[in-house]
């Protein structure tokens, strides 16, 4: 029987096996955690002179070589995740009991819509980013590049919140399952 958690256990292995691969086998993805690190991985953000910098640091040839290695990973990682944390939110809440209250599938599924969020921030900071990238120098533009870096702190933001929630969800349905409920 095809269950939310299997669903959810599937997004998380397929993530993992992807990202594995993307950051092995496509040798482009080295310029993501290269140095300087590329925008996107910055959980904190970054500013125009940094990424300014860092234009004028990988030059034309890691422009490129950027664009090449976000159009083979970027479009899957977000997607990725979202099944990832949607599907393991809306399992872990669905039908747990907390007090004398069984959660309702109603509001767990809308739990389980706070893990598009991520996926969403991600997939506007990586056309925000991709713009930056094929701009350049010669049309630099730092509104877009405050965009984007606002796009990157809420995505790590709630990738957090997900991460917290599914654990605290997880604790409390692993001591569900230990006592018998009444």
């Amino acid at each position: 029987m095809i269950t939310k958690a299997r669903v959810a256990i599937a997004f998380v292995v397929a993530a993992v096996v992807f990202q594995a691969w993307a950051f092995t086998m496509v040798p482009e993805a080295e310029i993501f955690f290269g140095e300087p690190p590329m925008p996107d991985v910055r959980a904190t953000g970054y500013s125009p002179e940094e990424v300014r910098n860092l234009l004028l640091e990988i030059g034309e040839q890691g422009r490129e070589q950027y664009l090449v290695a976000q159009r083979k990973i970027d479009l899957a990682i977000p997607a990725l995740g979202m099944g990832m944390f949607f599907f393991g939110l809306w399992a872990l809440a669905d039908g747990l009991v907390v007090g004398k209250r069984r959660w309702p599938s109603r509001q767990a599924l809308a739990l389980g819509c706070v893990g598009l969020i991520p996926g969403l921030f991600d997939y506007a900071e990586n056309l925000l980013v991709a713009s930056i990238m094929q701009r350049g120098l010669g049309a630099f533009e730092p509104r877009l590049v405050e965009m984007a870096s606002a796009c990157t702190q809420i995505k790590f933001a709630f990738v957090a919140l997900c991460l917290i929630l599914v654990v605290v969800l997880g604790v409390l349905r692993w001591r569900q399952r230990r006592q018998p409920v009444v």
